[in-house]
């Protein structure tokens, strides 16, 4: 025998109508337990003094025992198939995994955030999680506990998950990795709570709490040691700085007060109208930042996470119950949000591939002209060192071989050409005769063991060197035009280039971009940050500089183009980040427009839900 009973069961056990015991409760003739909005509980010895036949409330009672028998293998054991705050709601955070698994599954899918070298990954990657949470998801709506199922759909997902968390461990993607590590460790640690500790009361609600707190410890710890990986600049440098404090905000600021939470005393306090919207506003402007950055997987997350944030908060002290056709009418509404947050997205995902594609286009022709321009730079040198020659009458000059007419004359050619670091006049043996500006150490000295000098020697034509580290131990590049009368070689000139200057000349008129030249050995030869002079570029970029003439991903934009003489590669890259922040202001309204319909769309199911109870 049931110690309560709700107005319909009490209204089938009487004989009367609903609105007869409702009339009878507000009367007072009936005293009922008021559990939310036009909803009791009536105990039993309430009924008694209206019961007539004792056989048919035996009878009642017993067909009611086997049903309530039946439906212990629910997810929801309530009345009428009901949940409410207090009673196993854990479908909700369930449903929350469900729909993160199911949101970045389409993301890698189709938005290939790891690139286009890890095309197969993504599509392994994206299927399996995407898979993955589907079948979470068909677990709740089929609103049962099948241990089989579950044990599966949990397997299944966690497979994903650790796999992913290794992928961005190696990658490097550690905002990626802290929401595949924590979804990872919340979906084994809420099953381990749930089966050792009393988590039936408010298990939803906890499991939250529980994802939120190791979420945040994930966060803090990766934060911690690479602080590079933050969204905005003023967190990385206050992570630099203040780590201690950090720490102690992290702890005293979310740790504590969400271990509280998942207590039982924790739970009947207020602290989450204190807790929770901060969590919405953080997770508000990890969103934001996030599209910024381009990290689409975690801006759908902290969208999905906001809004679920409000939700808990409410749902947990409504004191409403949802029933079969509520629940699956507010599952409906959440498929909508999950649907509306990822059109928005997409949304923002194309406006920004549009100014990317807008900008390459007129990067492409900027490049090739600058690329023309540096072509143009040897030629003109050429032509002005013939002229030089002629008019030193220079082979008369090696042919003396007099050091200060030699340097006389290398100090003429210095000052009549730009971005020139220093100019060398070899006799034919490859001895420095004359050396501008002067230079103890190069003057005099014995060049003819050097690549350049033997191959313009050699081939009686002009040469441009790769980079090499020069006898003064800096970055070099040289430039030479051999003096010859007939076929013999008399000597020639060396121009070393000025390759800071150069760097900054050939930067291109439209504003944001940087401009790197490497040589065919791989290595810097401009470049603005003038330490990386003569440094092998990353592998990634030569690998991309020889099958592509434009890439675009997350981070940056490149778009390449060749010199033709020498055979060196330029480039021009941006950051992503940099190149769409004019679009803030649009993101900032489409993001609105996302809250905006999520609180829209949850209100209308509400509404639906209590005309369907009424009609019932």
């Amino acid at each position: 025998m049931k110690r309560f009973y709700t107005v319909k069961e009490a209204a089938k056990i009487l004989g009367f109508s609903t609105n007869t015991v409702y009339k009878y409760l507000d009367e007072g003739k009936l005293i009922g337990k008021r559990i939310g909005q036009g909803r009791f509980k009536i105990p039993y010895p309430q009924l008694e003094p209206y019961l007539g036949e004792q056989e048919k409330i035996g009878s009642f009672l017993k067909k009611e025992v086997t049903e309530e028998e039946d439906s212990i293998e629910k997810v929801v054991e309530n009345i009428g198939n009901q949940v409410c705050p207090r009673d196993s709601d854990f479908i909700f955070s369930r449903l929350f995994w469900g729909f993160v698994l199911v949101g970045m599954g389409v993301i890698y899918l189709f938005w290939n955030p790891l690139g286009s070298l890890f095309s197969l990954l993504n599509l392994l990657l994206g299927g399996g999680i995407l898979v993955s949470g589907i079948f979470m998801l068909l677990v709740n709506i089929l609103w049962e506990e099948s241990k089989l199922t579950k044990l599966f759909s949990n397997l299944f997902s966690l497979t994903f998950l650790f796999s992913a968390s290794i992928i961005f461990s190696f990658l490097g993607n550690f905002s990626s990795l802290v929401i595949t590590l924590t979804l990872f460790i919340v979906i084994i640690t809420a099953e381990i709570l749930r089966k050792k500790v009393d988590w039936q009361d408010c298990s939803s609600f906890r499991e939250f709490a529980l994802l939120s707190l190791i979420g945040v410890l994930i966060i803090g710890l990766i934060s911690l040691i690479f602080p590079e990986v933050l969204i905005f600049d003023f967190l990385k440098n206050f992570v630099i700085s203040y780590k201690l404090p950090l720490i102690l905000i992290i702890l005293v600021g979310f740790c504590f007060p969400l271990t509280f939470l998942l207590t039982s005393q924790g739970l009947l306090t207020k602290i989450e109208y204190l807790l929770f919207p901060v969590m919405f506003v953080l997770a508000v402007a990890a969103t934001l930042g996030s599209i910024n950055k381009n990290q689409w997987d975690v801006a759908y997350v902290a969208y999905l996470y906001s809004v679920f944030t409000l939700f808990m908060l409410w749902w947990k002290n409504s004191g409403r119950k949802i029933g079969d056709f509520s629940y699956h009418l507010l599952l409906t509404i959440f498929v909508w949000i999950m649907a509306g947050i990822l059109l928005g997205l997409l949304a923002i995902f194309g406006l920004q591939e549009k100014v990317k594609a807008e900008a390459v286009s007129v990067t492409e022709t900027e490049l090739a002209k600058a690329s023309d321009n540096f072509d143009n730079f040897f030629k003109v040198m050429d032509a002005s060192f013939n002229k030089k020659i002629i008019q030193l009458n220079l082979k008369s000059v090696l042919t003396r071989g007099n050091e200060e007419e030699a340097i006389a004359a290398a100090k003429d050619f210095y000052e009549s050409t730009p971005n020139l670091k220093r100019i060398i006049l070899y006799d034919k043996e490859g001895v420095g005769v004359g050396v501008y500006p002067r230079d103890t150490i190069a003057q005099g000295a014995n060049y003819s063991s050097r690549d350049y000098f033997q191959i313009t020697k050699n081939s009686l034509r002009p040469y441009i060197s790769n980079i090499f580290e020069s006898i003064v131990n800096t970055e070099a590049v040289v430039k030479t035009l051999p003096i010859v009368e007939g076929n013999e070689f008399k000597g020639m000139v060396g121009a070393s280039l000025d390759l800071e200057k150069l760097s900054l000349s050939y930067q291109l008129p439209i504003s944001g971009w940087k401009v790197y030249v490497f040589d065919e050995n791989g290595k810097y030869v401009l470049n603005l940050e003038t330490a990386k002079i003569g440094e092998k570029a990353p592998e990634e970029i030569i690998k991309a500089s020889k099958s592509e003439k434009k890439v675009k991903n997350p981070k940056v934009v490149r778009v390449f183009d060749e010199v033709r003489t020498p055979k060196w590669t330029i480039y021009a890259e941006r950051s992503s980040e940099d190149l769409v922040k004019g679009l803030s202001s649009i993101n900032l309204i489409i993001s609105l427009m996302i809250y905006i319909n999520t609180g829209i769309s949850l209100c209308t199911g509400f509404v639906l839900a209590r005309k369907w109870r009424k009609k019932e």
